[in-house]
């Protein structure tokens, strides 16, 4: 009793389901795996992210996205408008694509060809994601290249 949260003991012991299997079954029930909290929390990390200030935030930002995505089709959940997620990837990737002209332009071919803008499908956001989670690797493996030079140089 004394690991469950003061408000879930509370109830258990004004309700007396104090015996092991009660509290078990009633732990259970709050926190079921798969259970609509769970889904609320995926669907709606697939819509709300946040700009990543570096590519090793990207990278994570970009993996946790797809687990989400993954875990929501696990659920048999009804995954949010390929649009919603469209804008939820471009705003990871928002203040590092500025700065890099050659990702910019390889992302909007790519979005052009795909025509992710104007007709997004499940299948482009997937793609996209690819996409985008390739270009922060070859960032990063670009600026430990460079890291390495310099070290040398040195």
């Amino acid at each position: 009793m004394q690991a469950l949260p003061k408000t879930l003991a509370a109830e258990m012991i004004a309700n007396r389901q104090l015996g092991a299997a009660q509290i078990i079954f009633k732990v259970m029930k709050v926190y079921q795996p798969g259970g609509l909290g769970e889904r609320q929390n995926t669907l709606q990390a697939l819509t709300t992210t946040q700009p990543a200030g570096t590519y090793l935030e990207a990278s994570t930002s970009l993996r946790m996205w797809q687990r989400h995505h993954s875990r929501a089709e696990e659920l048999g959940a009804t995954v949010p408008d390929p649009t919603l997620m469209v804008g939820a990837l471009d705003k990871i990737m928002s203040k590092l694509l500025q700065g890099n002209p050659q990702a910019n332009f390889r992302l909007s071919a790519f979005r052009m060809g795909a025509q992710v803008d104007t007709k997004p499908t499940a299948t482009t956001v997937k793609q996209l994601h690819q996409m985008l989670l390739a270009e922060v690797e070859l960032a990063m493996g670009s600026q430990e290249a460079h890291g390495k030079v310099k070290q040398v140089l040195q």
